[in-house]
């Protein structure tokens, strides 16, 4: 049985680590999500408004596509999304994004609040020494709470042995 994730803390050394550890945090929590429901739930106007970018999330084929565009040297120095060994956002159907790297104060704040409905906290720490920059620590829900007990409980029993026992000696003696 896999154990379910309740809370996750982020702590990124910088705005836009942060932002990444927290949507590996989400993703981690919930695994069978597609691009078009994070497109949704992270819509870039809602959550990072002044990003600079048409989306948050871009599939290769996408980044592929804005060597080409107007914001072409981003896309090519690799500053427009993290593309690196680890910091691809993996779905649940194996498919790789990659995550918008622009990340300012204001829309990171925007995107904290956003991740309080899934028990998602992050933080910045210059000090955060974490692979790809950033460290989460999740919190799973406790066993008692997952697992549900089966049967009935002894004093029923003891009260079904008591009328049988009963039924048994009216029968014998009459």
């Amino acid at each position: 049985m896999t154990r379910q994730i309740s809370t996750a803390t982020v702590t990124g050394k910088s705005q836009n680590r942060t932002a990444l550890g927290m949507m590996h945090a989400y993703l981690k929590k919930y695994p069978n999500t597609t691009l078009s429901e994070l497109r949704a739930k992270f819509y870039k106007q809602n959550v990072c408004p002044d990003t600079g970018m048409d989306e948050l999330f871009l599939t290769h084929q996408e980044i592929e596509q804005g060597k080409n565009g107007p914001r072409s040297k981003w896309y090519i120095a690799e500053s427009a999304c993290f593309v690196g060994d680890g910091e691809w956002l993996v779905l649940g159907d194996g498919q790789k994004v990659g995550f918008n790297k622009m990340w300012t104060g204001e829309s990171l704040a925007i995107l904290q609040q956003e991740m309080l409905q899934y028990q998602i906290f992050g933080q910045v720490d210059k000090s955060c020494k974490g692979k790809n920059g950033f460290d989460i620590t999740y919190e799973y829900e406790s066993q008692s709470k997952v697992e549900t007990s089966a049967g009935m409980p002894i004093w029923v029993w003891i009260i079904g042995a008591a009328i049988l026992l009963a039924l048994a000696a009216y029968f014998f003696m009459n």
